[in-house]
């Protein structure tokens, strides 16, 4: 699937299937850790796994 999804939510996934029978993805983690580990501030981590 060639549309780009994007997802913002907090400790969230999405999964994106599309008709094509690609399955898409999408993890978007925001981890905010506030003077956890000496004020860091938020920190983002995205993986995308997809057909190749």
């Amino acid at each position: 699937c060639d549309a780009a999804a994007h997802v913002a939510v907090r400790g969230g996934a999405r999964l994106v299937d599309c008709t094509a029978g690609e399955l898409e993805v999408v993890v978007v983690v925001a981890v905010d850790v506030p003077g956890a580990l000496g004020g860091l501030g938020p920190a983002r981590a995205s993986a995308r796994a997809g057909p190749r």
